[in-house]
């Protein structure tokens, strides 16, 4: 967790630092477009959202929001408690593996990863969902 903190701190810092032309050398166009209207206008709630969710570009985002006028600590805030669940499940199922209940392992793993497919496959849905959030 603390290793996600620091490279959460990193992302953000260098895009604070180095700016725009920077961030575009890392974040495709698109993505970029697409996240840094969505932070610029609701913040973050909606990087909370980001961060909890699976299978959403959560470092990237990190870089995004060093363009904006959102404080450190609260990135770092937002970021610890939004990741702290699947950091959670994730640490349960190297749990379960180490002391062989992999039975145990196996059903958070595939949880897990159903949620992440799901999440994918209503992506569209989602983005949707974001746009009708920053219209209001």
């Amino acid at each position: 967790m603390i290793g996600l903190i620091i490279g959460s701190f990193i992302a953000f810092y260098l895009a604070r630092k180095l700016g725009r032309p920077f961030v575009e050398k890392v974040v495709n166009k698109k993505t970029l477009n697409k996240f840094d209207k969505i932070i610029k206008q609701k913040g973050l709630p909606v990087l909370f959202l980001i961060y909890l969710l699976p299978s959403l570009p959560d470092d990237l985002i990190c870089y995004i929001a060093g363009l904006t006028n959102i404080k450190i600590k609260n990135l770092i805030l937002v970021s610890a408690i939004g990741r702290l669940p699947g950091f959670i499940v994730l640490s349960l199922v190297g749990a379960g593996l180490a002391s062989q209940n992999s039975v145990f392992a196996l059903i958070l793993f595939l949880a897990m990863m159903i949620l992440s497919i799901i999440i994918y496959l209503k992506r569209q849905k989602l983005e949707k969902f974001m746009e009708n959030i920053i219209k209001k």
